[in-house]
């Protein structure tokens, strides 16, 4: 039986599947893992930062949202398939007709969008927190920083600092 196009529910971009697959299969657990090591960083070493209470809230929260959008984009691609997939599952002899195949592909697609919606918002929401996480450790600490050999200035001045007398 042919498949007319008309007649399926599909993605408004034909690689939006893939994107949100990468997002949230690939991208969001890299992202989640290092906000949770950054949090053990500020752990180990707050006070060389200037805000390490916020940042390591921040990094926890974006883990947090990060991990929820891979669950829910998890739960969403299983809604997902395409008209032949669906023809595919079914044998020959116990198939559906063509009219309960397309209403059940409809139901499902909705399912997929519903639960890849929520989770762009939160994935989008552990990027958000990420940034402020990263602001937070980005911030310079108060008061004047020691020199660090090697940062800035030049290897003569650098010498002469090692070498008393000179």
């Amino acid at each position: 039986m042919a498949l007319s196009d008309e007649e399926w529910e599909r993605p408004n971009r034909i690689g939006a599947p893939h994107a949100v697959d990468q997002a949230h299969f690939v991208a969001a657990p890299l992202l989640a893992s290092a906000a949770v090591a950054t949090v053990g960083v500020l752990g180990a070493d707050g006070a060389r930062f200037r805000w390490p209470g916020p940042a390591m809230l921040c990094f926890t929260v974006a883990a947090i949202f990060l991990i929820a959008s891979v669950q829910l984009a998890f739960r969403g691609r299983s809604y997902l398939c395409s008209p032949a997939e669906l023809y595919d599952w079914w044998t020959d002899v116990n198939r559906p007709r063509h009219e309960v195949l397309r209403g059940e592909h409809k139901r499902d697609f909705a399912q997929w969008t519903y639960w890849v919606s929520r989770a762009a918002n939160t994935y989008n929401l552990g990027i958000v927190a990420l940034g402020l996480g990263a602001i937070g450790l980005l911030a310079r600490p108060k008061g004047p920083q020691p020199r660090t050999p090697g940062c800035g200035g030049s290897r003569s001045a650098q010498l002469r600092q090692e070498r008393p007398g000179s």
